[in-house]
């Protein structure tokens, strides 16, 4: 289409006034009316894959920008944030505090390179918030096994101490 202001094809200049239109089911000779969207003529060729009027064509950027296009280096850091997100919660029924402190260490490493990367503020949410969660189960975890060594070693111990004070 070569006639941007005149995206239809309707010439205006002859088309009359307001009001001055043909009567109502009066048709155009055959061929003179101009196609919907101004199409080329038979044989003309087509255009490119996704070009169309005001469209960019396959490959082209949208909307004129590059703020759609993806960084893999920033989509490869959201993708370990995720593992580092699974990691802490599988290490609840395997191994325990070593899984999920490797996950916290792996965390705050992928929010150092997010840093580097000026990775999106949704990835570094994203990024945080996977090394939190994997903070939080190694906290849990910690003091999950502090209190079965205190509840299992400790007080029985002390409950001996307190029942041998006590000449029954």
């Amino acid at each position: 289409m070569s006639d941007l202001t005149n995206p239809y094809g309707v010439d205006r200049a002859n088309q009359g006034g307001y009001g001055q239109q043909d009567a109502y089911g009066a048709q155009s000779a055959y061929g003179s009316q101009a196609s919907y969207g101004g199409a080329p003529p038979y044989g003309a060729g087509q255009p490119p894959y996704g070009a169309g009027p005001g469209m960019p064509g396959y490959g082209q950027p949208a909307y004129g920008s590059f703020g759609y296009a993806l960084n893999p280096a920033v989509e490869r850091v959201r993708s370990n944030a995720s593992m580092v997100r699974i990691m802490a919660f599988i290490s609840f029924v395997t191994i325990g505090p070593i899984l999920s402190i490797g996950a916290w260490v792996w965390g705050a490493m992928l929010v150092s390179e997010a840093q580097g990367l000026n990775a999106p503020m949704d990835v570094m949410n994203d990024v945080s918030g996977a090394r939190k969660t994997a903070m939080i189960c190694s906290i849990i975890q910690i003091v999950g096994i502090v209190l079965l060594i205190i509840f299992s070693v400790v007080f029985p111990f002390l409950l001996l101490a307190l029942l041998g004070e006590a000449d029954y």
